[in-house]
């Protein structure tokens, strides 16, 4: 029920945050969304949007397949992907930050727990914008899965 109630928290916050938007991120987000090609089967790339003190932060990740049902019931499994890195970097006129981050152990680094174990970073102008981007491995934890999958196999967008 907790979780269920932390979903409709996270979607009404999420909702109320797209409305606030500039369309040119909501174009960033839209163009690095097709540089995700899942691995193996379907997948959704989820993103989060927040205006920072001198830029927009966006981040981004292919949701993670919830289990419905069964003997998995309530466990997540993440989505395998390739990035297109060099087609990434082109859409930034000027670069002034670009890194691999791999955290293995948030609490030492002094990071909330919920940052993913390893994200990839660009910081610089897109068009006449500065923006932060973070291309995350795995979801965040406070996000929802991509899809479900119930027990007679069908899977279904969340």
């Amino acid at each position: 029920m907790q979780h269920l109630l932390k979903q409709v928290e996270i979607y009404s916050a999420r909702k109320a945050n797209r409305d606030n938007r500039p369309e040119w991120v909501a174009e960033l987000v839209d163009t690095v969304a097709d540089l995700f090609e899942p691995a193996n089967g379907e997948g959704r790339v989820g993103f989060d949007c927040q205006p920072r003190e001198n830029c927009w932060e966006v981040g981004l990740f292919l949701g993670s397949l919830e289990f419905i049902g069964g003997m998995k019931d309530g466990s997540a499994q993440y989505a395998n992907f390739h990035f297109d890195v060099l087609a990434f970097l082109e859409l930034f006129s000027e670069v002034e930050l670009f890194r691999w981050n791999s955290v293995p152990s948030p609490e030492e680094l002094e990071l909330p727990a919920e940052t993913p174990p390893s994200f990839l970073t660009i910081e610089g102008n897109y068009g006449e914008n500065f923006v932060r981007v973070n291309i995350y491995t795995i979801p965040p934890a406070d996000s929802g899965p991509g899809f479900r999958q119930y027990p007679d196999g069908s899977i279904k967008p969340a």
